[in-house]
């Protein structure tokens, strides 16, 4: 990617990034304001119901009152002459309802007839209730009235215009608000009272029904959004102790147009005032980048033909408009003379230390080579020291190398493993040889001292580290992984890695080889003690892993072994 490239990108991302951050911002904003905006239409229509039921409240008490206190009259005179009950409320009737006296009835009703609701209402043995209801042409009341077992009810109807107080106060109220319609219904949908706002429209009885339905059994406001608009439903329910108007449904409808076109309209501005803003700045970076890049290229190919070259190149580099571009370039100029100088200097005692290492490189593969020979030798002086032992040995580090590269351990390692494990007895040229050819086991004193051994294969390959694997397997090669071994007593990871498997392979091989005090067993016999144990031996002696890693190759470690074996025997 060119300088001018990646400049042009930079100055792309930031005003992306730019233009991203202010559209948060104004989404958040706007969303602030909308959510601000339903928050008050809320309140509006639970101001708007709370005024509906005071204005219905008021209107219902201010209206009652002449009436009531005329029904408190005729309680009081039926309460002293019960007999004349019927009389009395048919002389109330036509006193009070004199105006509408054709609008009025009086009835005698059943108990039964009577709301069960109103029942309730009527405590004493003379008493009374009113019952509202709101129709499209006025309103219906029931008269209520109990004298001990019988009841009676006055029927009264009375026809009002849209200029009752009620109607005006509801109007009142709605001229503060944003409501586009508000509408008043009876429980069978029957409108009552609308006030079309705005070009407000409405909502299918249908869906109004069941609405209707919902918020009186779940009894809250019931919100519906249909576009812009949102339509909310609720239930006027207003009762004193002498006075109830049966349940009014009340339908306001509220448009979010108000908030919504600002918020588009400002996003489509937004987006116009975007797109102008990265084309202008898209031409000043294009200038910028072409007298800040040209220089920076041509220095650039100026450092890969220096690369390609291995030396300085002095190419007559370009100037730029911009003062710091020409001072770096200046100072690259200098710095390229000085390191030109310096270079030549570096080329010539470079020579020097190839020469020098390559020397090292020799000696250090002569000293390998040299270490490489005493460890043959030294297999060499065991070998002939103890003619059972040499062919033994041979046969132990070719199979400890087989197990160590089949455990997946480090190559060098493992070379180290199978290059060392022939001297894990190198310390036996130290123990009395009638030791070592006796036919018949040996003593505790006699196989105490010649425990030592391991001991005295650690003294012997010393402390390089070069003999670091060397010395471990010889020192460590006795002790058992479930630590009844000798000469530390050491248990399961104490003991080093090449030690275990040097551990397991001569326990093998001695187990196949003739001794002067036993018999060589075979393939299969030794596996059996290995895996099953005998007097001796044990299972728990070795490293579990290693032991099963042994039996699943155990028939090429057989054929392994006596190949090796067949080749002493021809050798010797």
């Amino acid at each position: 990617m060119t300088l001018r490239k990646l400049l042009m990108e930079k100055f792309i991302l930031v005003v992306l990034i730019t233009v991203i951050a202010l559209a948060v911002v104004y989404l958040t904003i706007s969303l602030y304001m909308f959510k601000y905006y339903s928050n008050q239409v809320r309140k509006n229509f639970d101001y708007s119901v709370r005024e509906i039921r005071n204005a219905a409240a008021e209107f219902i008490l201010k209206l009652d009152e002449p009436l009531i206190k005329a029904l408190d009259d005729l309680v009081h005179r039926i309460s002293h002459d019960t007999k004349n009950a019927r009389s009395l409320i048919e002389d109330f009737r036509k006193e009070y309802f004199i105006q509408g006296l054709n609008q009025c009835e009086l009835e005698g009703i059943t108990k039964a007839d009577v709301p069960d609701w109103v029942k309730d209402k009527l405590i004493d043995d003379v008493d009374y209730f009113i019952e509202k209801r709101l129709t499209k042409s006025g309103f219906a009341q029931e008269i209520y009235i109990k004298v001990k077992n019988d009841f009676y009810a006055i029927h009264f109807k009375e026809q009002i215009s849209n200029d009752f107080q009620m109607f005006q106060n509801i109007k009142g109220f709605v001229s503060t608000l944003d409501i586009h319609n508000l509408k008043l219904y009876t429980m069978n949908l029957n409108e009552v009272f609308s006030l079309i706002e705005n070009n407000g429209t409405s909502i299918d009885k249908d869906v109004l029904r069941e609405l209707v339905h919902k918020s009186t059994e779940e009894k809250k406001p019931q919100v519906v959004r249909s576009g812009l608009n949102v339509y909310y439903i609720d239930l006027i329910l207003f009762e004193n102790e002498k006075t109830a108007i049966a349940p009014t449904v009340v339908f306001v409808q509220f448009n979010l147009g108000k908030v919504i076109y600002p918020v588009f309209s400002g996003f489509v501005l937004m987006t116009v005032l975007t797109l102008l803003i990265f084309a202008v700045v898209s031409i000043i970076s294009k200038k910028f980048s072409h007298e800040l890049s040209e220089p920076f290229n041509a220095l650039v190919e100026s450092m890969k033909k220096s690369s390609e070259k291995r030396e300085f190149v002095e190419d007559t580099l370009p100037n730029s408009k911009i003062d710091e571009v020409n001072n770096l370039i200046s100072e690259y100029e200098f710095l390229r003379d000085e390191l030109s100088a310096t270079m030549e200097e570096l080329r010539a005692s470079n020579e020097d230390l190839e020469e020098s290492y390559r020397a090292l490189e020799e000696l250090s593969e002569k000293l390998e080579d040299a270490y490489l020979s005493f460890a043959r030798q030294l297999a060499v002086i065991a070998e002939s020291y103890d003619e059972e032992t040499g062919n033994h040995i041979e046969r132990v580090g070719e199979l400890s190398g087989f197990l160590a590269e089949k455990l997946g351990l480090p190559t060098e390692l493992v070379y180290k493993i199978k290059t060392f494990a022939p001297l894990h007895d190198i310390g036996k040229i130290l123990v009395p040889k009638e030791l070592l050819n006796k036919p018949a086991r040996l003593s505790d004193e006699e196989f105490a001292l010649m425990k030592n051994h391991t001991l005295y294969g650690a003294k012997i390959l010393g402390d390089k580290d070069y003999f670091d694997v060397a010395r471990k397997i010889a020192l460590y090669h006795h002790e058992k992984y479930d630590g009844s071994g000798y000469p530390f007593g050491l248990k399961g990871e104490e003991i080093p890695i090449e030690a275990r498997i040097v551990a397991l392979v001569d326990v093998y091989d001695a187990l196949r080889s003739q001794r002067p005090y036993k018999r060589a067993l075979s393939h299969e016999e030794t596996l059996e003690v290995i895996t099953k144990g005998d007097d001796r031996t044990r299972p728990e002696h070795f490293d579990p892993v290693l032991l099963r890693i042994f039996v699943e190759n155990s028939e090429y470690i057989k054929s392994l072994w006596d190949e090796l074996n067949t080749y002493n025997m021809r050798a010797s």
